[in-house]
């Protein structure tokens, strides 16, 4: 995925005998607390996290571990095959509208609604909890599949995107948050590790299913299916979510947290809403994605062989993009309460190094893969199968070595050098790409780089 703000997760730990004690008289002050006066929000915050560290303390067999891995594995075997063959069908869609050219279009626009989900998700998930959070993404997905899977023209097919997108990085990041909840920071890297471990398989079938579903004619129902097929692999994680919630629910701790009120009981349905208006900061969120929206969505019209740059529907959003930044700026300095981007981080360069390097991962890996596959069969005259497989090449890879990189990040401290020496195997690659870029010479070509 591309940028993240990171929400606060929380290492697992045991409660013991003189630590229930403490926190039995802990929730019983904050009790009298709320008794005699109105709660705060960070109080509802510390409800979620205390759960959460209860349902971690009950869940600490390695057994329990054990199927909460499967389950991550079932779930990231299904949106990780789903994503493969997706961006694939969606190719498709536009050439069935006459409109390939906005396949980047729509690429943008589910990295626009990508970014401002993960403010959202990140900022909910120690409010509403990771199991209610994790249900609203499957359902947004559906949606969005359905609404794509019945699109007629690519305006409705870019209007589901943004459910799906919506979904989808609700899914990928509440999962992530589960499996950094109930691993210690040493093995979380290992442990989120787990979603993507199916793509050593799908790498090898995605092919196969692409090519047997025949997507030139029935791309509609390619997408459509997995409206019913995703949810179908989310029962297991649903299920050991609920059942972590049944096995704590019998803990002293947990019936202790039951006496404290929510920030919703002390101070009704009003207050709530407005406290989550200026947590979510629901005017700097629109404003970030409306900026994006506004200035990388017309790059991707006003090109092509007929350029639109004298075109007032392109040029318009364009700049309004750009005024949109400094009215961005004085908002989060001046009026938001909690900031997206908070001050303190602006002047840290450490965080500008990290945001540097992130969007350029992604911003030189998509100007390669958005169309990887379009090139493959037109260019290099592969079959769909292979086609198919050779753009899901470089995920396969990386997900083989990421089990012994996380296996070595637990006895190593220092990442700098593994950062410094990723990026240069990421500039050797894209040199690959470029020089094999068409003929069926570069077919082998094309592997390296991908494998690189």
């Amino acid at each position: 995925m591309s940028s993240q703000s990171s929400p606060e997760v929380h290492e697992k730990n045991h409660l013991s005998s003189k630590g229930n004690d403490i926190f039995t008289k802990e929730i019983e002050s904050q009790n009298d607390d709320t008794q005699s006066s109105v709660p705060d929000f960070a109080v509802k915050r510390s409800l979620v996290i205390k759960k959460t560290e209860i349902m971690s303390a009950v869940y600490d067999k390695w057994y329990h571990h054990v199927i909460l891995l499967f389950s991550a594995f079932v779930c990231g075997y299904a949106y990780g095959l789903e994503c493969n063959i997706r961006y694939i069908y969606t190719g498709y869609a536009t050439s069935s509208y006459a409109e390939h050219s906005l396949l980047s279009t729509v690429n943008v626009i589910n990295a626009v609604v990508s970014a401002a989900s993960q403010i959202i998700y990140s900022r909910l998930s120690d409010f509403f909890g990771r199991l209610t959070l994790f249900i609203i993404a499957i359902v947004l997905y559906v949606v969005g599949t359905i609404i794509q899977s019945q699109a007629y023209d690519v305006q409705r097919y870019a209007a589901g995107a943004i459910f799906y997108n919506a979904g989808y990085v609700g899914i990928i990041l509440i999962l992530l948050l589960i499996l950094s909840d109930f691993s210690s920071l040493k093995w979380r890297l290992f442990y989120q590790f787990a979603p993507t471990w199916p793509f050593i398989i799908n790498t090898w079938i995605s092919g196969n299913v692409t090519s047997s579903a025949n997507p030139l004619v029935h791309w509609s129902w390619d997408v459509g299916m997995w409206a019913f097929i995703f949810p179908l692999a989310c029962i297991p994680m649903i299920g050991c979510m609920i059942h972590m919630q049944w096995k704590a629910s019998k803990t002293p701790e947990w019936h202790a947290l039951r006496s404290e009120k929510s920030f919703y009981q002390a101070n009704g349905f009003y207050k709530t809403m407005t406290e989550l208006f200026w947590k979510l900061d629901i005017i700097g969120t629109l404003l970030f994605t409306a900026c994006l929206g506004c200035i990388l969505v017309p790059l991707t019209l006003a090109g092509g062989t007929n350029s639109k740059w004298n075109n007032s529907r392109v040029i318009g959003p364009f700049v309004l993009g750009f005024v949109l930044i400094p009215i961005l700026g004085v908002w989060e300095y001046k009026w938001a309460r909690d900031p997206l981007i908070p001050y303190k981080l602006v002047r840290d360069r450490g965080v500008w190094a990290a945001l540097g390097i992130s969007f350029l991962i992604d911003f030189i890996f998509y100007m390669a893969a958005d169309y990887l596959y379009t090139v493959m069969v037109v260019a290099v005259h592969e079959s769909v199968k292979s086609a198919t497989r050779i753009s899901t090449l470089s995920s396969f890879v990386s997900t083989v070595a990421s089990p012994f990189f996380a296996l070595l990040m637990t006895r190593c401290t220092r990442l700098k050098p593994f950062i410094i020496f990723g990026c240069s195997l990421w500039m050797l690659s894209m040199g690959l790409l470029y020089n094999f870029r068409g003929g069926e010479q570069s077919h082998s070509g094309i592997i390296g780089a991908l494998c690189v």
